[in-house]
């Protein structure tokens, strides 16, 4: 079998956008919308890896003059992406394999989002009556989980795990996009959730974390507004969840809760992402919440969450 034998190319939809990919991405909505021509293309090809003008970032990542981005990771693939539009991919596995996609809805999409003027946001999130509910925090802080449990056991629409975009063209009414029907989940998360990861597909080879599908009609495909966002962090020992109200440039600083907004400043964006972070100050409450360790404490905290999602502002 060549490579060209497990390229199919299809349409997807992503925040937005009609996506058309030579890489199968089963984490994606089909495109239902108009003929539209593509806003995004994802193609298998060679990619460049010497570019004497580029610059830089950290290793395995060059920056081009026009704000190009090169991703080279070893023994997975090599991304090159250009104008927001055009994503080239030189697989060094097998082209089906999950680590590819992992860093193609990863940092090259968080690059795709900046390019295309919106705000990538390192949240997981539901649909509540009220807008979108999103955990945001660093990796391993519980996103996911907390997300998961809002799911499922409150029967909240998943909006996003890990990554959604903020389009905030309209300053006083910025909207969220929601990314694709899947959760990422640790086995004992899942466990505690009753959550089977038998037959799953792991998010990336070596990892005990696997992708669990979401239904479509669990799944809100439709972009809405934030309704609170839930800054997280971890306390390891048990405690009463630590709630404040952060308001004004308090939120602004909360610069983590961009996805990759390192990158995003060494692309050039900076001012995006502090007219993001305001709009986001603006538009919605936000909340720092210090919970402990405890998985058996997660349901009350959901229910927590949910109420803090539901109070006037």
């Amino acid at each position: 079998m060549t490579l060209m034998d497990d390229i199919r190319m299809t349409d997807k939809r992503l925040f937005g956008w009609r996506v058309r990919s030579d890489v199968l991405l089963p984490d994606l909505l089909d495109w239902e919308g108009d003929d539209r021509i593509p806003d995004v293309l994802f193609t298998v090809g060679a990619v460049q890896k010497g570019h004497e003008d580029w610059r830089s970032f950290t290793p395995g990542v060059w920056v081009g003059p026009a704000g190009e981005l090169l991703l080279c990771i070893p023994d997975v693939a090599a991304y090159l992406v250009e104008g927001g539009s055009q994503v080239t991919i030189e697989p060094f596995l097998p082209i089906t394999a999950p680590d590819i996609r992992a860093f193609l809805l990863g940092t090259v999409l968080a690059t795709l989002c900046f390019n295309r003027g919106m705000m990538p946001l390192h949240a997981s999130g539901v649909a509540t009556p009220h807008g979108a509910l999103l955990v945001s925090g660093n990796s391993g802080m519980g996103k996911s989980t907390l997300a998961a449990t809002l799911h499922r056991c409150h029967h909240l629409p998943l909006i996003s795990d890990d990554m959604c975009a903020l389009d905030f063209q309209n300053r006083e009414k910025p909207v969220l996009w929601p990314a694709f029907p899947r959760l990422k989940m640790w086995r004992d998360s899942a466990q505690s959730l009753q959550m089977s990861t038998t037959g799953a597909e792991r998010t990336r080879g070596e990892f005990d974390k696997f992708h669990i599908p979401v239904a479509a009609q669990d799944f809100h495909a439709d972009p809405l507004p934030i309704a609170a966002l839930i800054l997280l962090n971890r306390c390891p020992r048990p405690a009463e969840p630590q709630i404040t109200q952060l308001k004004g440039l308090d939120v602004m600083r909360q610069r983590d809760m961009v996805h990759r907004w390192i990158l995003g400043e060494a692309l050039g964006y900076g001012p995006l992402i502090f007219r993001g972070l305001a709009s986001v100050a603006r538009a919605a409450p936000v909340f720092e919440l210090t919970r402990s360790d405890d998985l058996g404490a997660v349901p009350d905290l959901a229910a927590r969450i949910i109420e803090l999602a539901s109070s006037p502002r």
